[in-house]
């Protein structure tokens, strides 16, 4: 992984956590909260892998 990957990667992992942590401090409904962060944040690293050529797209 070159720095460009991992700071890209670094970035990512940021933006789950803050979403997280968004969805725990501020949901109304909780477990639907969590859900849609866990949601937006499984397609945010499924598109981050195949961006950088780790996974491919199935669509």
């Amino acid at each position: 992984m070159d720095n460009d990957q991992l700071a890209s990667a670094v970035e990512l992992l940021k933006a789950l956590k803050r979403d997280l942590m968004h969805a725990r401090r501020f949901g109304s409904n909780t477990l639907a909260s969590y859900r849609r962060a866990c949601s937006s944040a499984e397609g945010d690293v499924e598109a981050w892998l195949i961006e950088h050529g780790y996974a491919k797209s199935v669509a």
